[in-house]
């Protein structure tokens, strides 16, 4: 069995540069979210050390993947090899890059699904469920960030100063234990995916995608995912239902989300026959 491409989008947020990337072979398609550091600072030819970092791990997982291989693992030797060759020691922890990952591979007779971070993976059967994969202990942090956010925007403080000092402490929990985890460069992230699998025959169609494109679903609730699975909306229709929710709402103090917009990216998936 192989990958069949179905439909796909990827979609810069706020800023000019889009720390998203999509990663798709006939048996491994995965959705990297570069984590917007606290100060957004050009680094070689790109804008941000985030973009810097999804760029510089897709080009290494592209050229040693191998068919059935570990993933865990070989993303940890994929960073590895970066943090080898660029370091990073000039910089200190906080703006250091990270990413959240999600992977979906076929192994024999099995599919299995990995995420890390807010990037989620969404499962149809062929029975009519929906099965969601998502990895939640990053939600605590994001929902404080949050409400920070919205006291500083409900009683006109400086909303920014806010964001970027509760942002800071979160960091201070990043890949460790009762924290959150990510992929960068720090921390055993490797043992710590959230991981499923399924016996392939079971599947219908998949949805892999990041952190902006999911809000559709999670804190909009604007579509639910069975809509795309069924060919009722495409994701050029979800893409435009969030831009156009974000543009209308986001000046509320109570805007379910700490940026008015994000990279969105997401990869509409069936499985057929290989050749």
């Amino acid at each position: 069995m192989e990958f069949k491409i179905v439909d796909k989008i990827k979609d810069a947020g706020n800023g000019k540069w889009n720390e998203d990337e999509l990663i798709i072979m006939s048996d491994c398609v995965a959705v990297i979210d570069g984590s917007t550091s606290i100060k957004n600072t050009k680094f070689k030819e790109y804008d941000t050390y985030a973009e810097w970092f999804v760029q510089e791990f897709k080009k290494i997982f592209l050229l040693r993947y191998k068919a059935e291989c570990n993933i865990t693992s070989f993303v940890k030797q994929c960073v590895d090899t970066i943090q080898y060759k660029t370091p990073l020691f000039d910089i200190p922890f906080y703006e250091k890059p990270t990413f959240t990952l999600s992977v979906i591979q076929i192994v024999k007779k099995s599919l299995i699904c990995y995420t890390i971070g807010d990037c989620s993976i969404y499962v149809f059967k062929k029975n009519g469920n929906t099965e969601y994969i998502y990895d939640k202990r990053v939600d605590q942090f994001s929902n404080k960030t949050l409400l920070k956010q919205q006291y500083a925007k409900k009683n006109n403080l400086d909303v920014d100063s806010y964001i970027r000092d509760t942002r800071i402490d979160n960091l201070h929990h990043r890949n460790k234990t009762n924290g959150f985890w990510v992929i960068g460069y720090d921390g055993n992230y490797e043992n710590e995916f959230v991981k499923r699998e399924f016996d392939i025959q079971e599947i219908e169609s998949l949805l892999i995608c990041s952190d902006g494109f999911n809000r559709a679903f999670k804190e909009f609730s604007l579509i639910n995912p069975i809509n795309i699975f069924k060919d009722k909306i495409s994701l050029m229709q979800v893409l435009t239902a969030i831009r156009e929710y974000e543009e209308l709402n986001h000046a509320a103090y109570d805007f379910p989300c700490v940026k008015k917009s994000d990279d969105a990216t997401a990869a509409l998936l069936s499985l057929s026959t290989a050749h």
